[in-house]
This record gives C-alpha cells, sequence and structure tokens, in this order.
C-alpha cells in the first residue's frame, strides 16, 4: 500500500472516530432540537416540550427520555391573569419516561418519520383544561388538535406496541380541581401506523380493533348535579370486545348517600366501531351482581303523571339484546319525599329495545321478553296510616304474569288507637292477599299508560273491617259511593276480565254506641268471582255491566250465596242484589244482636233467608223471606261500662216477645216482607243492602205483610 493511501486512510479513520465522538457529543442534543421542532411547527400555540435525560444507542434503535414535560405558558398566564377571552382547550402532559425499542434514528431525524419495534409510556399525566367563560365539554375537535400537536410534523408514525403504563388523566375548567380523573391507566395498542395525512379517524381506528385498556379508577364530581361517580378497575378490550368494570358507584356530594352501588359489570359483544367513534353501546349482553340503584319518578306529559326516570347524559343511544341483574335493592323516590325500598330485585332480559335520550324505564322494558323477581316491599301511605307490604312477587314478560306470594295492607296502629284519633267515624282496614296472580297481564299497558289490564286475577282474601260507633257519626253524602261508581270514577284506566277468589275471608267488628262492646260478623270459606272490572269506556261499550256472585259461610255456619248486577252506564248507581243463605241456630246470632242491636235471640232455629232487590243511590225495592222456629227474643240494657255484662229489660223483653211471631211459615202460611227502603244517603252501600234484609226481617217477624 502507497505512503499516499495510507495517509487516506489515516485521514478517513481520524474524521470517523471524530464524527463519531463528536455526534456522541451532540446526539442528544440533535434529538432533542428535532423533537422540538416537531411540537413547535405543528401549532401556533407555542407548546414547548422539555426533558432531563436522556439515552440514545442509535445502532441498536434503543432509546429512554425522562421527566418530559410538555406545556402551553402562553395560553396558561393568560388564565392565571383571568383573561376569560382564552377560550379554548389547553393540554400539560408529563411523563416519568419513554422508552423505545426498534427506533429508526435517521429517519426520524432526517424524514420526519417514527418507526419503532416498541414505545413504552411510563406515569404519563394528561391534564385537559376548558378556559374561558363557558364551561366546555371535549370534543372531537379538541382530541384533533391534541392529536395534531402530539405527532407533530411527522409524516408517518408506526410502533408495532405501544404500551402505557399506570397513567393519568384529569379534565378540568380553568383554575378549578380536576372534575374528571382516570387513574392507573394501562394501556397497549398494536400495530400501529399513521400517515402524512395526520387524520383523526386514522388514529381513532386503532382503538376499535388494537387496543386494551385497564383503568384502575374513574371519578367526575358535578357540583351543579351534587353527585359524585365512581368506577373501579375498568377493562376494554377491542379484541375481547367487552368492557367489565368491578364496581360502580354514585353518591350525593353532600350528604355522601349512595345512589348507586354495582358491582361486576359487564357488556359483552360490543360493536366496538360504534362504541368508539359514535359513543354507541350496541352489544349481546349486559351482566351485573348487583347491588343497589336509587331511581326517581319524574312528572312527565300533559297529565303530569309520575314515571321512573333513566339518567342517560353520556351516551346517546344504546341497544343491549339481553340484560342479566343480579340482586339488586332499588330505591324510588318521587316528588312527595317518599322513598320505596324494593329488596333483592333479579332482572332478566332479551330482545330489550334501544335506549335514547329521555328514555324512561317503562318504554325500556315494554315489548322486551323480560323477567323480574324480588323478595319485597314496604311502603307506607301518606296519611302514615298503612303499611302496604309486598313478599316474593314474579314479573314474567313473556307469559303476562305478576304473581305475588303476598299482598297485605296493615294499619299501623290498633283499632281501639284508631278510635281514638277521629272525629267522625272511619272504617279501619286490615287486609291480607294471599296467592295472587295476574294471568294475560298486559305489561306494556302498564309500563307506558300506567293502565291495569288483565284476563284474570285469582288470589285468597284475608279482610278485617273496623268500626266505632262510639264515635260520632260522618254526615257527609255518600251518593257516588257505591263499588261500581268508585271503580268509574278512577283516574287509573282498569279492566280486568275476571276475578276469582278462592277460600277468602271477611271479618267486621263493631263496637256498639250503646253497649260498647264488639260485635262481629263473619263470612268465611268464600268463593266468588267478579266479573267485566272495568272503567275503560271501549270495555264499557261492549258489555256495561259487572257482576259479582259468591259462596261463603255466614257466622261459620249457614251457607250463603249471593250475585249482583252493577251497571258501570248508570249515573244514579243502579244495582240488582239477590241471595239466598241456609239454616242456622238462631242463637248463634246473638253474637252480633247482643253487642250491635242490645238483643238476645235466646232460642230458635233459623231454616233459610233469602232476598231480591233492585237499588239506586237513594232507594231499594224488593222482597226478602225468613224461615224460622221458636224464635224467643231478651231485650238488653247497659249502664255505659264495656267491662260490664248487659242486662235484661224485662218489660220489654215480654212486649217484644208478644210482638214477635215466633215462626215462618205458620199454619202453612209463608210470610214475605216487602222491600221498600228510603236510604240515609250519609250511610254505605253495604248498609243499604243490610237494612234493607232487616226491614222486611222485621215486617216479616211483626207479621205486617201478612194477608
Amino acid at each position: 500500500m502507497s505512503k499516499k493511501i495510507r495517509i487516506l486512510l489515516i485521514i478517513i479513520s481520524v474524521l470517523l472516530v471524530g464524527g463519531l465522538v463528536y455526534w456522541q457529543l451532540i446526539k442528544k442534543n440533535v434529538v432533542k432540537m428535532a423533537i422540538k421542532n416537531a411540537v413547535s411547527n405543528a401549532t401556533d400555540d407555542d407548546y414547548y416540550v422539555k426533558y432531563d435525560s436522556s439515552y440514545i444507542d442509535e445502532v441498536s434503535g434503543n432509546a429512554g427520555f425522562y421527566n418530559i414535560v410538555l406545556q402551553n405558558d402562553s395560553a396558561r398566564i393568560k388564565m392565571l391573569n383571568q383573561d376569560t377571552s382564552v377560550d379554548r382547550t389547553i393540554v400539560d402532559i408529563t411523563v416519568e419516561a419513554v422508552e423505545i425499542t426498534g427506533l429508526n434514528v435517521p429517519g426520524f431525524l432526517s424524514k420526519n418519520t417514527v418507526s419503532a419495534s416498541k414505545l413504552k409510556i411510563v406515569g404519563p399525566v394528561v391534564k385537559i383544561i376548558a378556559t374561558g367563560k363557558a364551561e366546555r365539554k371535549l370534543t372531537k375537535e379538541d382530541s384533533l388538535a391534541l392529536y395534531k400537536r402530539l405527532t407533530g410534523k411527522f409524516n408517518n408514525i408506526q410502533a408495532s406496541e405501544i404500551e402505557i403504563v399506570n397513567g393519568k388523566i384529569l379534565f378540568a375548567n380553568r383554575l378549578q380541581e380536576p372534575h374528571t380523573r382516570l387513574e392507573g391507566v394501562n394501556m397497549v395498542l398494536k400495530n400501529l401506523q399513521v400517515d402524512k395525512e395526520h387524520n383523526y379517524e386514522n388514529i381513532i381506528s386503532y382503538l376499535v380493533k388494537n387496543l386494551e385498556v385497564a383503568v384502575e379508577s374513574f371519578t367526575q364530581k358535578n357540583e351543579k348535579e351534587n353527585v359524585d361517580f365512581t368506577a373501579m378497575d375498568i377493562r376494554y378490550s377491542t379484541s375481547g370486545k367487552f368492557i367489565s368494570i368491578e364496581k360502580v358507584e354514585q353518591q350525593d356530594i353532600s350528604g355522601g348517600v349512595p345512589a348507586m352501588q354495582i358491582s361486576k359489570i359487564k357488556i359483552a359483544g360490543i360493536d366496538t366501531r360504534k362504541f368508539i367513534y359514535e359513543q354507541k353501546i350496541e352489544a349481546e349482553s349486559f351482566t351485573t351482581r348487583g347491588g343497589s340503584v336509587s331511581l326517581r319518578k319524574v312528572k312527565s306529559g300533559n297529565n303530569q303523571k309520575e314515571q321512573l326516570d333513566i339518567e342517560n347524559d353520556f351516551f346517546t343511544r344504546a341497544q343491549i339484546k339481553n340484560i342479566d341483574i343480579g340482586e339488586t335493592d332499588l330505591r324510588i323516590s318521587s316528588g312527595r319525599n317518599q322513598e320505596v325500598i324494593i329488596k333483592k330485585v333479579r332482572f332478566k332480559a332479551n330482545s330489550v329495545g334501544t335506549v335514547s335520550t329521555g328514555t324512561n324505564l317503562q318504554r325500556l322494558l315494554a315489548g322486551s321478553n323480560f323477567k323480574v323477581s324480588a323478595e319485597g316491599t314496604t311502603l307506607r301511605t301518606k296519611d302514615d296510616l298503612y303499611d302496604i307490604k309486598i313478599s316474593p312477587f314474579t314479573l314474567t314478560g313473556e307469559t303476562k304474569t305478576l304473581s305475588i306470594k303476598k299482598l297485605e295492607i296493615k294499619p299501623t296502629m290498633t283499632w281501639q288507637q284508631y278510635g281514638k284519633t277521629l272525629k267522625v267515624q272511619k272504617d279501619l282496614y286490615d287486609l291480607s292477599f294471599k296467592d295472587l296472580t295476574l294471568s294475560g297481564f298486559d305489561i306494556d299497558a302498564l309500563l307506558i299508560n300506567n293502565s291495569i289490564i288483565a284476563q284474570e286475577i285469582t288470589l285468597t282474601p284475608e279482610m278485617r273491617i273496623y268500626n266505632d260507633r262510639t264515635v260520632p257519626f260522618d254526615k257527609s253524602s255518600k251518593i257516588g259511593l257505591y263499588p261500581h261508581q268508585q271503580l268509574v270514577s278512577l283516574n287509573i284506566p282498569v279492566y280486568i276480565s275476571k276475578v276469582t277468589v278462592k277460600n277468602g275471608s271477611v271479618m267486621y267488628r263493631e263496637r256498639g254506641a250503646l253497649s260498647k262492646k264488639t260485635g262481629d260478623v263473619s263470612f268465611t270459606n268464600i268463593w266468588a268471582t267478579i266479573g267485566n272490572v272495568t272503567n275503560m269506556k271501549e270495555k264499557i261499550a261492549r258489555n256495561s255491566t259487572m257482576t259479582f256472585s259468591a259462596k261463603a259461610k255466614f257466622l261459620g255456619q249457614a251457607d250463603l250465596s249471593t250475585t249482583w248486577m252493577l251497571p258501570l252506564t248508570k249515573g244514579n248507581g243502579t244495582f240488582t242484589a239477590r241471595g239466598d243463605m241456609g239454616g242456622m241456630n238462631a242463637s248463634r246470632l246473638s253474637a252480633i244482636t247482643k253487642p250491635l242491636g242490645m238483643a238476645e235471640i235466646s232460642s230458635g232455629a233459623l231454616n233459610g233467608l233469602s232476598f231480591s232487590m233492585t237499588g239506586n243511590d237513594t232507594h231499594t225495592n224488593g222482597k226478602a223471606t225468613i224461615k224460622y222456629d221458636g224464635l224467643k227474643v231478651k231485650m238488653l240494657k247497659s249502664d255505659g261500662d264495656s267491662t260490664t255484662a248487659l242486662e235484661k229489660k224485662g218489660l220489654m223483653t215480654t212486649l217484644a216477645n208478644l210482638l214477635i211471631k215466633n215462626s215462618n211459615p205458620r199454619n202453612g202460611n209463608l210470610r214475605e216482607g216487602e222491600i221498600d227502603f228510603e236510604r240515609d244517603i250519609t250511610k254505605s252501600f253495604f248498609n243499604l243492602l243490610w237494612k234493607s234484609i232487616f226491614q222486611a226481617v222485621q215486617r216479616i217477624a211483626k207479621g205486617k205483610d201478612d194477608g
């Protein structure tokens, strides 16, 4: 080798070594300037980037940057100076470390491209600040601006894998504390490639098919609505097409009262494209273990009916085909400051309809095939007089059936206590309905129109009614309060084709005004049918009469049967009633006549009773027949002390037995009694019935209608 060649090689070697040494000295600054230029050239927002330290191995393509900061000082200074003319979004970003594997350094420096095998971002904190007077929500345009700031002047960005570790995203309004926080954000994004167009749709498309996200917590405070929302352990998988949340909680900020606590939520089979691009949930299933949820009734429509409201601010529409909600306690509140708690609700549904903004719960369930069951609930009436208790129940959309094990309406005080609170007489009810089933139940009509429509109701009622006659009588008119009149006047549309009563019972207890003692009238083993129970005009046009027929035991002895015809089109309370009762020991009636009529039936046999009458608001007409033998009575008096026994009135007893015919028929002649009774309009429908019958019985006993 010639001397000249050797000298040339030495010079080249020195230059290469010198260049390499020089590159090692300046490469970090070159890279830093490239990054700064990329950011500053992308926007006129005066964003700057800085980092504390770095390492670069251009041979292996590995690099690291530490304690990175991306900020906009000019906008921040204006905001700090309370310049409300700044109306845009400021983004502050800090990152603990960025580690790059397989970086194409020459392409990064000369071709404005970023190409790497893996990009790992550790501890990023992204704070998004809305400035100006008006509060702003993050929009698609904001996201595009943020994306451009981050991608800068790079024409092409490629990465086989991007991993974010323990990130944090904060949203704030001006100088206020962040109202929304995502913490513990971990994400893996596969096969990213962005071209020079810097297209928002391009970058977002990778969130549709190549993204796995885990977020430790999401919290949001809304001070205007006084709500604090938290979601824990959130996972989103585009490959698995699911979202899962370990726990969701929403509560009142001031009082700390939970409005919702739900655990183990999973939405599966998500259309990830619609979820990312349109913020719409279309999925195969929604499941949760359950918890507790508070719903509120809001007034809606021209008639201001109350219906359940669903909060649905974020997602403009959701459609989930199948829903399975585990045991959840529902708290339902209304404008009357009344809360109903339904315990351990289980809900399953398929073919569920679309949820849109403003959709209420009624319309969500209407038309879907669902089944809801619950342990039950208890609520108190507005006057605090009754507790309504509903034991386990099941509502099934497919079979259109509602089954309730027991429905109870229980007074909150004893009948003795109740009497002391009254200024005028008023009945107190203690009601229990067992094995209550609605078949052919139009659930859609109930949920959408608050209508009760069913083909049949079956139940076993146990009814106790109390009245204290020592309390002053209520002299207000009872016109218009017959059972069929009250049905027609109900605000809720009702149509029940048939009501079937199985083995029911009714007990009426009354405290006598003179005796101060109580008497019980009982009907047991009641089997009854009520037909055409309706107040709906279209139903009444087809069939205008409600019917009632029943069989029972009177006082546990006599067989009783009765039939009523109750026209629903007559405004004057027109009705027809007829009935028959079998025989019993007449002295058994003393349990009623002593405390309530101040008379004792000392002997005799009641062999039968029949009656037939028509009536209206003011009058009844008809006939009744009572068969009896050997009837003897004692007339009684009281000293007004309920603890002492009633005494016999000798003279009155003698006169009564002289006036009363002691048998019917007598000498082969069966006497009938005329019913021609003028109603006391301050008395009830049932008072009118028995007083009309009693009028005829008196006439028979005294022989007034003897031919």
